[in-house]
């Protein structure tokens, strides 16, 4: 520390140490008085006078004597005025300190100058000049009460009476404020302190106290605006609002008031940020106080004297935007959010135009004719940040104002949110806003408006695209756009389908049950009412199938859990789709000569008609198939959920689900191969089983509910469930149990022998082995009679399956494939070898079926083995050309083989075919085009030679 700086601040300790012992002892005039004579004697630099130094503090000061003091040898000197005395040395000691700090700060930069005990003194220096200088010389009122004011807790005289006031508050004031201009080390002292707004204080005094009046108060005026801009908006705040005291002044207080109102608009960076914390408390309290934000809000709201409103407004709402951005710091936003809507009720106009409007317009900008000659009408930035702040606001917000702000933008949100999809960005914010929306309004006219624009990607003037920092913004959309109608037509955006789909199902997703079956509802209804429409756009149709079989896919259960609207809709459907039957049963019937009339040459316009006629016709029967589809789906759902007990049926929905019974038989008969099977199956559970209903559920048996869980399982589209439901069945079965109606399980069976998918077909086939075991003639009849059927139906995979069935029958029946049975089976599988007309497949298939019969139990079959060797023959001897006639002569080779292993000795094989045998399996097993027929031709002749040999060796011995 510099010598000049040390020597100050030596001089200020002691004159504050005897100014804290004077003013223990003494009245506040005496001390004066005291103090005075005290710096008398530290100026003085004569010996004699010095010698007092030591001796003044512990002799003389402890006396009562009288302030003025009288001229003595000595040298000490009376003083008429020891106010402002003891004001001009102690403000001229503080100078010098000042001075020698900003010399020690030139020598030493970068160091603190005043050491942190110094600190002390000089902050005691500071408070000795500010106590017993300034605030004497204040007005009444102005300035903190002094018992708050002073550090020590003791009353003093607050009011000067000499007429030195303005000079002292003006020197003290005027030094202050240069010190702080300085802005050197005990200008941060200052600053730091409390001395903040005593300075306050006595610039105001000085500007506007008329008992000051004169040139100088516009200086002090000026130099008050200079000091407030030193201040931290925050700070300054709380020391208008710590001055502003019942008692005080009113010319005191219409210049704090000002400021004070001034604040949000003359500090445009945090004005408004500094207001809410600090009447908010949100620095001292986590704690937020609605009624304190609403005070924040009612000044915000008051348009400061002179400031046009627009102006103030627009400079307010831009900082409240602003701090909506704001990072980390949740309490201040949340603060500033609960601000707006409490301006709202005051200034609803203003919040609208001036917060909600510059939002809305950045995420849905008009579609009016657009001026700019930007190519970027919001940028990605600007895009981001209104969303986010959206998403703000409406957390705070009443229903209203969340659904009249969302409102607007719900096309926007959509279109943003694809976009996003589309090109890999997160959706969360813009998802989250539509739910919310979706939630509080009439949901499903919201869905319903969505799929009407689900390819929506902005208005005609505008579009979605990349950003230039990472995010979406909002473009011009070019002479060569893509429109909605360019994508609903087809040409683009095909691809986007399932993307858009799979968002509005996420959206559907998250709404309440009683919404679920709303949109559920009026999606069947609209998607029924568009497919009869002939303008209807079947793009738009399309898009409500498949919202339909994702909600039946994900609320299955939900949608149907108050199923009576469903049921009556579904039994709508089904009425249309037979009448429609009905009527084609009798476009089909016509008399004989009105047939014949129509089979006439038609010319070539007729033809074309005739197959526009016939496209069209075929499409409708795909539409109306569809439709019943939907239809079967959605009744096969409640029937399923009242199984498990899920949804809640009532005796009328049980009596109406009986009823359908009849019309799903005649479906079954008569409709398309796509809807028969399952409404077969339904009509097998309708007819069969009781439907429980809430009461009578509990009275069912175990086999009964068994039962009805198999056929419910079935309808189901998860492979693994329908083949549990067929695994169900087939326990049934072979436990016997008399819940089973044979005819009807037969059919079930049979309808899932055409599934495409092994899994289930390959259950289907044990099922039916299974049926047959048990239940003999009852089954194998129809079966056979399947197997036979010349006609279109069933399907040459299914006969084929069928065939599986029936050589797997055999296969356990071994020796009681006997009598009518094996009658039965062995006329239609040589009735169908013999058929050359037929497909190869299914003749090699009925070879199969005969080769089995001869090795289980040839003896049981013996009347029909002869027309078995007989076909294998005429086979092996007639049938050989091609490949496709290759499985043909492999099956008659096994047949062959299957008799020699079928007999126990040579002598059960008919002795006419004997010759014939041997001389066709040599010829073949070295002529035949195949190679595996060569080879089971040697097998077969191996096996004819050990047998030979085992009766030739049983005879020799």
């Amino acid at each position: 520390m510099a010598p000049a700086l040390e020597k100050q601040l030596q001089e200020a300790s002691k004159v504050v140490s005897k100014a804290a012992w004077i003013h223990s002892t003494e009245s506040t005039e005496s001390a004066y008085a005291r103090l005075s004579e005290y710096i008398q004697v530290l100026k003085s630099e004569d010996d004699d006078i010095a010698e007092q130094r030591d001796t003044i503090s512990t002799v003389e000061l402890k006396t009562e004597a009288e302030p003025e003091v009288k001229r003595e040898e000595g040298g000490i000197v009376k003083v008429e005025d020891p106010e402002l005395y003891v004001a001009q040395h102690l403000t001229d000691l503080l100078r010098r300190i000042d001075e020698a700090s900003r010399e020690d700060q030139a020598r030493s930069p970068g160091v603190f100058s005043i050491a942190l005990g110094d600190m002390k003194t000089v902050g005691a220096l500071i408070d000795l000049i500010i106590i017993d200088c300034v605030y004497p010389a204040l007005a009444p009122g102005v300035g903190l009460p002094l018992q708050k004011r002073l550090k020590d807790g003791l009353t003093r005289q607050n009011q000067m009476v000499r007429t030195g006031r303005t000079e002292i508050l003006r020197m003290i004031v005027d030094l202050l404020v240069a010190i702080v201009a300085s802005e050197d080390d005990l200008s941060d002292i200052i600053m730091g302190g409390q001395y903040a707004t005593d300075i306050i204080c006595g610039l105001i005094e000085l500007g506007y106290d008329e008992s000051h009046a004169g040139e100088n108060q516009s200086n002090y005026r000026k130099k008050l605006i200079d000091f407030f801009s030193r201040i931290q908006t925050y700070n300054l705040l709380v020391y208008i609002t710590t001055l502003m005291q019942k008692d005080s002044p009113p010319w005191f207080m219409a210049i704090l008031t000002r400021t004070l109102a001034m604040i949000p608009v003359t500090r445009t960076d945090d004005g408004v940020k500094a207001l809410i914390e600090m009447i908010g408390g949100l620095r001292d309290d986590e704690h937020i106080s609605v009624e304190k934000l609403d005070r924040a809000a009612k000044i915000l709201c008051s348009v400061p004297k002179g400031i046009e409103p627009k102006v103030y407004f627009s400079t307010v709402c831009s900082q409240l935007l602003a701090i909506l951005d704001t990072k980390g710091q949740k309490l201040l936003v949340t603060s500033v959010i609960q601000v707006i809507m409490s301006m709202q009720k005051m200034r609803s106009r203003v919040v609208q135009d001036l917060i909600f409007s510059p939002i809305l317009s950045s995420i849905a900008p008009p579609s009016t004719p657009i001026k700019s000659e930007k190519d970027v009408l919001v940028s990605d930035t600007d895009l981001t940040k209104a969303i986010s702040r959206l998403s703000l606001l409406i957390r705070s917000a009443d229903p209203e104002t969340t659904s009249n702000l969302l409102s607007s933008l719900v096309h926007s949100l959509w279109g943003l949110m694809c976009f996003q999809k589309k090109t890999s960005r997160s959706v969360d914010l813009a998802k989250s806003l539509l739910s919310i929306y979706i939630k509080m309004g009439d949901a499903d006219s919201i869905i319903e408006d969505l799929v009407s624009h689900l390819y929506y990607d902005g208005e005609k003037n505008w579009k979605f695209g990349d950003g230039d920092s990472g995010g979406v913004e909002i473009r011009k959309r070019g002479l060569v756009g893509t429109s909605q109608s360019d994508m609903q037509a087809g040409l683009v955006g095909i691809d986007e389908l399932d993307m858009r789909v799979g968002l509005l199902m996420d959206l559907i997703n998250e709404v309440e049950k009683a919404a679920l079956r709303s949109i559920f509802l009026k999606t069947v209804r609209r998607w029924l009412a568009r497919r009869r429409e002939v303008e209807a756009d079947p793009f738009i149709v399309f898009v409500d199938l498949r919202l339909l079989e994702g909600l039946l896919d994900k609320h299955k259960s939900e949608i149907i859990e108050s199923p009576t609207e469903i049921i009556t809709l579904v039994s709508s459907i089904l009425d249309e789709y037979i009448e429609s039957l009905d009527q084609k049963q009798q476009q089909n019937s016509k008399p004989l000569a009105e047939q014949l009339a129509e089979i006439t040459k038609p010319t070539e316009d007729d033809e074309d008609a005739d197959s526009d006629d016939e496209d069209e016709e075929k499409e409708e029967e795909n539409t109306s198939s569809e439709t019943v589809s939907v239809a079967l789906s959605l009744l096969t759902a409640i029937v399923s959920e009242s199984m498990i007990g899920t949804s809640s049926l009532s005796d009328d929905d049980q009596r109406i689900l009986k009823s359908l019974g009849h019309s799903l038989k005649y479906i079954a008969e008569h409709g398309t191969q796509n809807v028969s099977s399952s409404a077969e199956t339904l009509a097998i559970l309708l007819n069969e089983t009781d439907i429980p209903t809430a009461r009578s559920k509990s009275n069912m048996s175990a086999s009964q509910q068994t039962y009805q869980t198999a056929l419910t399982n079935l309808q189901d589209p998860l492979i693994p469930v329908r083949a549990h439901g067929l695994h169900l069945l087939r326990n049934l079965i072979v436990a016997r149990d008399p819940v089973i109606n044979v005819s009807s399980v037969l059919n079930v069976y049979m309808n899932t022998l055409n599934d495409e998918d092994s899994f289930i077909y390959l259950n289907s086939i044990k099922g039916l082995q299974a049926l047959t075991d048990v239940h003999g003639m009852e089954v194998i009849r129809p079966l056979i009679a399947k197997y036979t059927s010349a006609g279109k139906s069933p399907t040459l995979d299914e006969r084929l399956r069928i065939g599986e069935a029936i050589l797997r029958t055999i296969q356990r029946l071994g020796d009681a494939l006997t009598g009518k049975s094996a009658d039965i089976i062995m006329h239609a599988m040589i009735s169908t070898v013999a058929n050359r007309k037929l497909d190869t497949r299914l003749r090699s298939s009925a070879l199969s079926i005969l080769g089995m019969a001869c090795e289980v139990n040839p003896i049981g079959i013996k009347a029909w083995v002869k027309d078995g060797i007989e076909c294998a023959l005429g086979v092996l001897t007639f049938e050989k050309t091609g490949d496709d006639k290759a499985p043909l002569r492999r099956a008659a080779v096994v047949l062959i083989g299957s008799l020699f292993k079928g007999v126990t000795s040579l002598a059960e094989f008919p002795k006419e075919f004997a010759k014939d045998v041997v001389r066709t399996m040599r010829y073949i097993r070295t002529s035949d085009e195949d190679a595996l027929v060569r080879v089971q031709c040697g097998n077969v002749l191996d096996i004819l030679g050990d047998m030979i040999a085992d009766e030739f060796s049983s005879s020799l011995s």
